[in-house]
């Protein structure tokens, strides 16, 4: 029987050396499974779900979540990581309980970096902005929830790179591609 891993964010959440930042409203800390370089999750202390369940009192925390997660990038921005190739956001249809701001380095270089549907989750509209979800949550009151059509067309996305316009049809073409570029900016 497979274990249910959409708990492994709170089980994470609740041991303390885990903690690598925290407020009193967020906390960062390492992704399990990095797709980058560097990749962090920042979590409310506040038990919500996914941000369908966000509402507009819910604005201060996530500017706190945002504020968290550039206090990462600043703490591990390097030469060869800059502080602007970082990018940060929420998954459309997101696998685990409680939210979490994604912020990871844009080098895409990880064992873990397997699938199209890995790459197009960080690469396309599937990582909904901080900046996207507090605009409609000042216009509307609420996050609507993307329907599965819309979330399935983004994972369907032909693959490309993002730091040039090389598009191969199989993601190991893709990882190849990419230790070059990233070899360009290291």
């Amino acid at each position: 029987m497979r274990e249910d891993r959409s708990n492994a964010l709170l089980w994470d959440l609740a041991l303390p050396s885990n903690h690598l930042i925290k407020s009193d409203l967020a906390v960062v800390m390492e992704d399990k499974f990095p797709k980058f370089k560097f990749h962090y999750l920042v979590l409310p202390w506040e038990d919500i779900d996914n941000q369908y369940q966000l509402q507009l009192r819910h604005i201060p925390l996530l500017e706190e979540m945002r504020r968290l997660a550039l206090a990462m990038v600043k703490r591990v921005a390097s030469k060869q990581c800059p502080e602007d190739r970082f990018l940060m956001g929420f998954h459309m249809k997101p696998t685990k309980r409680r939210l979490h701001l994604h912020c990871f380095s844009q080098d895409y270089v990880s064992g873990l970096m397997k699938s199209a549907d890995h790459w197009n989750g960080f690469m396309t509209g599937y990582l909904m902005s901080v900046d996207d979800i507090i605009r409609e949550l000042q216009e509307t009151g609420s996050v609507a929830r993307r329907s599965e059509s819309v979330i399935a067309e983004q994972l369907r996305t032909p693959l490309k790179c993002n730091q040039c316009n090389f598009q191969p049809l199989y993601m190991s073409l893709l990882k190849q591609h990419l230790q070059t570029e990233h070899q360009r900016y290291a």
